[in-house]
């Protein structure tokens, strides 16, 4: 499914490959097919980055998100953050629009500093 050995698979929401460089990510052309035989939500590649501390992409049965995904960084922050050694961290969603996300590990909560476009606005009644 991964087209190339990573240096470490992941389970937790979501199916983790760690790649041995940022280039290894971007170049990534996955296997939809079996992604979406996947007993997990998807398939994130993610590796230390050159000018972020980590970069990812995350790729769901119907293909990749083509902006930030933020419920992914909840299992990749505390991943990198004990793998780095610190709870601030910078990364870059790789996807066709992407983006430069600020992280932090808060005990068991992410938090997530990016710039976002407001697409929808609704209430809910119950």
């Amino acid at each position: 499914m991964l087209g190339r050995e990573p240096d470490a698979v992941l389970g937790a929401m979501d199916l983790i490959a760690v790649f041995a460089t940022a280039e290894d990510v971007s170049q990534f052309e996955p296997n939809r097919n079996l992604i979406a035989e996947l007993p997990l939500r998807a398939l994130i590649v993610t590796a230390f980055g050159s000018d972020a501390d980590f970069v990812s992409r995350w790729f769901g049965p119907g293909g990749e998100d083509t902006g930030i995904t933020g419920s992914a960084y909840c299992s990749l922050i505390p991943y990198w953050a004990n793998r780095l050694g610190k709870i601030t961290l910078r990364s870059q969603q790789l996807s066709p629009r992407g983006g430069t996300i600020d992280c932090e590990l808060h005990g068991d909560r992410v938090w997530l500093f990016c710039a976002a476009t407001k697409y929808m606005q609704c209430e809910l009644y119950l």
